[in-house]
């Protein structure tokens, strides 16, 4: 339906109103909008997952080799705080055949996981068994530009850690005394990695932007507003 130049700029008001007030366009029943935008894909040519088993012996899964291991597909959404960042779906790796394949011991208890970046996270082996839960490579058809993300899905998005380096299991969680799905984090907020995009590389390759669903919904919708206003302009002159 063509919308009125009346119609389209208190649309454009009303999405950035909502963005201001935690709302989304679909709070407004307006429709669902993620922006999330990819300049380049990471160099991962050298990048290498090493798993870590209760001995300390280590197996290194180059980035090549876990796409040719059998993958597995997730229909998830990763939500931080309510705020979804992205829909997936995503594809990857079983972590629970990771594990078995670096030696899985009856004692391990937890699986801490370690980013790039110094970010970590841990999960009960419960949960790091559940088929559900894999290491993504992929989201939609095209590669992570962060690589590698763990995909929770039912978890916030602060637990959904990317840039993977290194995964150890453990008989007891790394550096928190509590139970479930926790980021161990000291450095920073527990949810830099979902609400905002990874930090680049040193060697200077592009990452993505991924915004969150209220303020992608009124920074596009105020875009098309202000060409569709130009445009008008242009054609009364």
């Amino acid at each position: 339906m063509e919308l009125t130049r009346r119609k389209f700029l208190q649309t454009a008001v009303l999405s950035a109103a909502g963005a201001a007030a935690g709302l989304s366009l679909a709070n407004l029943g307006l429709g669902p909008f993620v922006l999330r935008k990819v300049e380049a894909e990471q160099d991962t040519a050298n990048w290498a997952l090493q798993v870590t088993n209760l001995s300390g012996d280590t197996a290194s899964f180059a980035y090549d080799r876990l796409w040719e291991m059998p993958a597995t597909t997730m229909d998830a959404e990763l939500d931080c705080d309510n705020a979804l960042v992205a829909p997936g779906p995503w594809s990857g790796v079983s972590l629970s055949d990771l594990l078995q394949q670096a030696g899985l011991d009856s004692a391990v208890a937890w699986v801490n996981f370690r980013a790039q970046d110094g970010y970590a996270v841990s999960i009960p082996l419960s949960e790091a068994l559940n088929p559900n839960v894999i290491i993504a490579y992929e989201m939609d058809g095209s590669p992570l530009p962060e690589v590698l993300r763990l995909v929770l899905p039912g978890e916030n998005g602060s637990n959904w850690i990317n840039k993977i380096t290194s995964i150890t299991m453990s008989a007891a969680m790394a550096g928190v005394g509590q139970s479930g799905s926790i980021p161990t984090n000291s450095t920073g907020p527990t949810s830099t990695q979902a609400s905002t995009a990874p930090k680049p590389s040193t060697a200077g390759s592009s990452f993505p932007v991924a915004v969150p669903y209220g303020i992608a919904a009124a920074a596009t919708v105020a875009l098309m507003a202000a060409g569709y206003v130009a445009r008008s302009r242009r054609k009364s002159e």
